[in-house]
């Protein structure tokens, strides 16, 4: 009731002030009133209440023993949003140019199988007939081998590198689809993609499709262009696999926050128009281990092999696959998300070396005798049925389609040269990319020191290398053989620039134990007014927000409390980014932003303004929720009405248009007499 009163008081003394702006005047003493009114215990049944959790997001949520996890709450999420909305859980946004030029893409495939097909048919037919001496139509089997030979990334001439860096670049800067062919291409990785392009039989199909038509995209701009794949069982070899020359200029720019190097240097992606990001090496993730990689390939049926009848994780080819996303990805990069991954052009490398795993499994079984074309596993989800037609791609064939033998036998499209292995001197690749350890007996890439210690920039030739004087690697190592690498991240531009809004990351199943546990990120903080990024991916003029609390506590370490007096600049501090989000349950969309936290300071308190659809008539529910880069999940309470304490809620909101109004329009600022109706309580 204080409340109120000093309210009234405010009022009178704008009823004398404000007479100028008669408009200004009217809006706020509307506004004022309302609060008033909403602050009265006699109007405790506000327009912005709690909602339970639906029934079938509990029951997930109960089917884990860690239902706080980050991992379990997003992928509950986009199970229960799957349910709710079908094949339109994410919008890819592509116009009819784009959709015609990826059917393009698909008629020219299946003209290049048509031709090849051709081939095949004399090549059988001359199998069974040979010795018959009564056909008259029987023809030689071709002695050429028109297949594109895909090989290891590091095993490529600098020539054949370049032509795949330009190819990509070109699909980059295309913009007769829009955005421009590259993203419309990884776009199509997201909408129902998602449920029936992974964990389930169609996995490796799906992708193989995609590989072909991402390659015949590839070709239209640079026609000897082959797509390589990137063997991270040899980089998980290594003691510390990101310190690997992979990750630099020469190949696929730097490994750590905004990718500011190499051939993808400062690529904008779909993802709320930011910058290409990595996070490596990301918590509790894995390269390809080597060790247990051959537990796939000793198995028999592809039923033994992928989701959800694998005997093991180890099994399971796509949680190896799951494993190198995180580790690339992370919390923060593109390649950690299901429907951001594309978006990096290491996800076609990783994928490839995926499909080579699964043909060298499928050529065991031809060895066996077993009919690869037809060891489709059954399985009860309808979205990996084998006569389902794959989603996205076009034309349109289905699932099983995938397993057929057409791309990779004798006269198909592609063929695999063998993973590097020192009795093929690791593919003929240069000795300062890859050597045979006399030790181990196994292939091993170099290390960023390593290749300027042999003299390594005299013997390449690389548009992307720098030629300033730079401090060659994360041992700030000065270089002293007339070149050096820049280094792995540059922190004043990642931490200025906000990371991907990723709603669904991969899956960790199989783990590197030197990846458990979780870096504190360092990184340069940027103090500002609002400290705030949002993002948003509706119309303003269908928005609608609320204040929200975030009060972050980090547990300080020793006596690391050094205090600091002028925050006015720029300086080199540990920070934490702590996202929130907004998930629509009464409507298709999610709207998300992010805050920056220092984490010198033992507790910080941010108000920020949370989106989401304007409830014009009925109801809206919308789903809140709080999280930090460490995978943390905040806490949420909410306003008791009638009283001036918080109590825990569940997160889920119901938000109606009755009066008094208790929102605001997306481009009004946070008035200061509005309590916020939540606060998220985060703990690290």
């Amino acid at each position: 009731m204080i409340e109120a009163f000093t309210g009234l008081q405010v009022l009178l003394d704008d009823l004398f002030g404000s007479l100028l702006n008669i408009n200004e005047f009217r809006t706020n003493i509307m506004r004022k009133i309302l609060f008033i009114f909403a602050s009265l215990p006699v109007l405790a049944l506000s327009l912005v209440v709690e909602d339970d959790i639906p029934p079938m997001l509990q029951e997930c949520y109960n089917e884990h023993t860690y239902s706080n996890s980050l991992d379990v709450q997003t992928n509950c999420l986009q199970k229960y949003l799957f349910h709710l909305f079908g094949n339109s859980t994410q919008q890819t946004l592509l116009d009819k140019n784009a959709l015609d030029w990826i059917d393009s893409l698909g008629r020219s495939l299946h003209n290049r199988l048509k031709r090849q097909a051709s081939y095949n048919t004399y090549s059988r037919y001359n199998r069974y007939n040979r010795y018959n001496r009564y056909n008259r139509y029987r023809r030689p089997i071709p002695s050429v081998d028109r297949r594109r030979v895909r090989k290891e990334i590091r095993t490529l001439t600098d020539q054949e590198r370049q032509v795949f860096f330009d190819a990509i670049n070109a699909l980059k800067n295309d913009r007769s689809a829009s955005p421009n062919q590259y993203d419309v291409l990884a776009l199509m990785h997201q909408t129902g993609a998602l449920a029936s392009a992974h964990r389930g039989p169609n996995f490796p199909s799906w992708h193989r499709y995609f590989l072909l038509i991402f390659e015949e995209a590839c070709i239209r701009k640079r026609s000897r262009f082959v797509l390589p794949y990137w063997d991270s069982s040899i980089d998980y070899r290594m003691s510390d696999p990101a310190e690997s020359v992979l990750w630099t200029e020469i190949f696929l720019g730097n490994g750590r926050g905004v990718v500011y190097t190499g051939p993808f240097a400062m690529w904008k992606t779909p993802a709320n128009n930011t910058y290409l990001r990595r996070d490596i090496p990301g918590a509790n993730s894995s390269l390809v281990n080597p060790d247990t990689i051959v537990n796939v390939l000793r198995k028999r049926y592809n039923r033994e092999i992928l989701t959800p009848t694998a005997t093991t994780d180890e099994d399971n080819l796509e949680n190896h696959h799951d494993g190198v996303h995180r580790w690339v990805g992370g919390q923060d990069g593109h390649m950690g998300g299901l429907e951001t991954s594309p978006q990096d052009p290491v996800f076609f490398l990783h994928h490839c070396y995926i499909d080579y795993i699964w043909e060298v499994f499928r050529e065991r079984q031809q060895r066996l005798g077993i009919n690869t074309e037809e060891d489709y596993p059954e399985t009860n989800d309808e979205n990996h049925h084998p006569n389902r037609m794959m989603d996205n791609l076009s034309p349109p064939r289905t699932n099983k389609w995938g397993y057929s033998n057409q791309f990779t036998e004798r006269n198909g499209i592609y063929r695999y040269a063998p993973a590097p292995t020192c009795a093929n001197r690791c593919g003929g690749a240069y000795d300062g990319y890859l050597f045979c350890n006399r030790r181990t007996g196994h292939c091993e890439p170099r290390t960023k020191r390593q290749f300027i210690d042999m003299g390594g920039f005299r013997n390449i030739d690389s548009p992307y290398i720098n030629d300033q004087p730079m401090v060659a690697s994360a041992g700030n190592i000065q270089a002293a053989q007339g070149g050096s690498f820049r280094p792995s991240s540059e922190s004043r531009l990642s931490s200025s620039n906000p990371a991907p809004s990723i709603l669904r990351h991969f899956e960790t199943h199989i783990v590197d134990p030197r990846t458990r546990t979780t870096r504190k990120k360092r990184s340069i903080a940027t103090f500002d007014t609002d400290n705030v990024a949002i993002q948003s991916s509706y119309h303003p003029n269908l928005l609608a927000t609320i204040p929200v609390k975030i009060v972050n506590t980090h547990h300080l370490s020793g006596n690391n409390q050094n205090s600091f007096e002028n925050i006015n600049f720029v300086h080199q501090i540990s920070t934490l980014n702590v996202s929130y989000e907004t998930v629509g349950f009464s409507y298709n969309g999610n709207h998300t932003g992010h805050i920056i936290i220092d984490e010198k300071t033992q507790t910080a308190e941010s108000t920020v303004m949370i989106a989401f659809k304007k409830p014009m008539f009925g109801v809206t529910t919308s789903h809140v929720r709080v999280y930090d880069s460490y995978g943390g999940i905040c806490k949420p309470e909410c306003f008791e009405p009638g009283s001036k304490f918080y109590k825990e809620c569940s997160g889920v909101l119901k938000i109606t248009a009755d009066l008094p109004l208790m929102f605001n329009d997306l481009s009004e600022h946070i008035q200061d007499y509005q309590r916020p109706y939540m606060i998220f309580k985060c703990y690290n």
